[in-house]
């Protein structure tokens, strides 16, 4: 597809909204082999306005070509489905492949090599998918890193320099085929494009950034993904295990956990770091580790943005209120009384299902919320106060010295249950 083309499909769109100009420029040519990489950079910029306050935006357009011997290698149709860019969207040079070799794809990945003085080009993914991803399995001392999500040629926020992937010797591509990068040999895994396993639900949507796989067995060839199934009976009430998938054989298995148990409030949270502190390989099977101890119960500081911080605890029983008082009259009650009394009203509504308590602690109001269905207390400023950098201050305070006190142990036997298990 011609630069301009391109350029101008980018510019069609983006005239609903206001005005743009687009400039191609050639970003980079690498040589590699008998392979050359040209990468090619539009670079739009825009402006508009909303409420007539104007605004300029700039974006990326990377546009990919793979030379073989000075000649275009030209792909299969089903690079891509749907999509105007008939390119690659990404162009990785591996660098511990015994020969030159590239993986290149959009929503389809390829492997590119020489066999015979020819050039190879073999489909690595089984099963459609609406965009690529990677994800090395073994870069993260022997445990998996990050996916990288392959969307769009667009990339807005930077373009990426490195076309070389290293670090590792197992790369997860598409989710569900494991190429060996130091012999090139790639192994194609459910087969069968289950998404469900014995009504077990792998949880396979997460933000960009996140881990998908979630552990990795060299020695067993084995993958772990996180997985979760819903009670039939108890609405609300869920499930949680680890599912693991032998990528030579296509074996899976599960391994049940309790959530409550180690401390994980919700699959978002079990990583590999996680994985690791939690489970051990036993005979060819994951499993978790005998008389497991877990870590202190703690409360975590919630930052929605740079106005608003709250510190909760959950899951909690109501038992930990007068706890949690205790130790904000045990910390400011003494203080100097040049800072301001100390002082804790009830403000409960009777009718509501909160219980709501202000305080009064150097000048400053705070209110603490606890929520017994949702098992959840709450320390926050009063209602009726404004945002400001003394209050962010106070609450991460008292937030990480109540977790100080939480973390030697004390105070355990009021924690209960995670919502659902």
């Amino acid at each position: 597809m011609n630069a301009n083309i391109i350029c101008m499909n980018v510019l069609s769109l983006f005239s609903l909204f206001g005005t743009s100009s687009c400039r191609a420029q050639e970003a980079s040519s690498i040589q590699h082999g008998n392979f050359t990489i040209q990468k090619s950079v539009l670079t739009e910029k825009g402006s508009g306005s909303v409420q007539n306050k104007k605004y300029d935006t700039r974006s990326y357009l990377v546009e990919y070509k793979i030379l073989y011997k000075g000649k275009k290698v030209k792909f299969p149709a089903r690079l891509q489905q749907g999509s105007p860019y008939n390119y690659p969207w990404r162009v990785y040079i591996l660098q511990d492949a015994p020969v030159p070799a590239l993986l290149a794809g959009s929503q389809n990945m390829f492997l590119i090599t020489e066999e015979k003085d020819k050039l190879k080009i073999t489909q690595v993914n089984h099963h459609p998918s609406n965009f690529g991803s990677i994800q090395w399995l073994d870069n993260n001392n022997g445990q998996p890193s990050d996916e990288i999500q392959i969307h769009d040629p667009q990339n807005d926020d930077r373009i990426d320099s490195s076309l070389v992937l290293k670090g590792g010797k197992h790369l997860l591509i598409n989710r569900f085929t494991v190429l060996d990068v130091e012999t090139l040999v790639h192994y194609p895994f459910n087969k069968n494009n289950i998404h469900k396993y014995k009504d077990w639900t792998l949880a396979l949507e997460s933000a960009v950034g996140h881990e998908i796989a979630v552990g990795f067995s060299k020695r067993f060839n084995q993958i772990v993904f996180r997985a979760l199934k819903l009670d039939d009976k108890v609405e609300g009430k869920y499930y949680s295990a680890l599912v693991t998938f032998d990528y030579t054989n296509d074996m899976i298995d599960t391994v049940l956990f309790n959530r409550t148990q180690l401390h994980a409030e919700s699959l978002d949270e079990v990583n590999s770091s996680w994985v690791n502190s939690y489970f051990e390989w036993k005979d060819g099977k994951l499993r978790l580790i005998p008389d497991i101890n877990p870590p202190a119960w703690k409360g975590k500081l919630n930052f929605i943005d740079q106005s608003f911080i709250n510190y909760e605890l959950y899951p909690v029983k109501e038992s930990m209120i007068p706890v949690f008082l205790h130790f904000l009259k045990r910390s400011f009650e003494t203080i100097d009384s040049s800072a301001g009394k100390f002082s804790i009203i009830d403000e409960t509504d009777k009718q509501s299902i909160q219980i709501v308590y202000k305080m009064q602690i150097h000048n400053k109001s705070f209110h603490m919320t606890y929520n017994g269905k949702e098992m959840k207390l709450i320390f926050d400023r009063h209602f009726n106060e404004s945002h400001s950098d003394e209050y962010r201050d106070m609450i991460i305070s008292i937030g990480n010295s109540f977790n100080e006190e939480l973390l030697q142990r004390k105070y355990q036997e009021h924690f209960g249950k995670y919502k659902g298990d």
